[in-house]
């Protein structure tokens, strides 16, 4: 539990629960700035041109970097594509699992999971179309995480937590949480492809709950 979690959820920040620096940075735990250089020039060329048809030649070339700095970090550009997946996914599960730190009710940790999943979306629009792309992407059994998504894991534990406490009615946690997390991705996919002027994240979080049948206590 955060230890100034007595303050109440509509007191806290996104800063709280997400790195926010390390959000802008893209260099979260690398050492040195060539793999940052690299990712950002990759992730520019695939939102441009597309994954297949972006080479490494092109990635190094926008980088300003050799052949051999690309390979000095990674081992192709599936293995630069899984490292930038993974890089946010493990981002966004800590954020979960601070959010579930809390002793916020199910309900406003699953406001607080869309907040602060709005929030990445916003801030960095390049890498967010990448992430939220590649679940649905030809490439993605190659970058998926081992061992499944975490963050469809500790989603499911909020959403389990919530038919404990009554809050929900939700017979699969683990099916909603993957219907969780695609409702986000399909909804904030429509935005950056500017089929939805303004993201409205209340609206998302009414029918997240609604889906998971929620029940609001008095």
């Amino acid at each position: 539990m955060l230890s100034n979690d007595t303050k109440g959820p509509k007191s806290y920040k996104i800063e709280d629960f997400l790195d926010v620096e390390a959000l802008s940075k893209m260099d979260h735990d690398k050492p040195g700035e060539i793999w940052p250089q690299i990712t950002r020039a990759a992730l520019e060329l695939f939102g441009e041109q597309g994954v297949s048809a972006t080479k490494i030649r092109d990635i190094t070339n926008r980088a300003k970097v050799s052949i051999g700095g690309f390979y000095g970090h990674f081992s192709s550009k599936e293995d630069l594509m899984k490292q930038v997946f993974n890089h946010y996914h493990t981002m966004f599960s800590q954020s979960i699992e601070k959010i579930l730190a809390t002793s916020f009710t199910p309900a406003e940790k699953i406001e607080w999971v869309v907040e602060v999943f709005a929030y990445f979306i916003k801030v960095d629009r390049i890498a967010a179309k990448f992430v939220l792309s590649s679940f649905s992407s030809k490439y993605w059994k190659k970058i998926a995480p081992e061992g499944g998504l975490e963050a469809v894991r500790l989603l499911a534990e909020i959403i389990e937590d919530g038919v404990e406490q009554e809050e929900f009615e939700s017979p699969a946690p683990y099916d909603a949480a993957m219907f969780f997390l695609g409702g986000l991705t399909n909804y904030f996919l429509a935005w950056l492809s500017g089929d939805l002027l303004t993201p409205d994240t209340k609206q998302l979080t009414r029918y997240i709950l609604n889906a998971l049948n929620y029940k609001e206590k008095k």
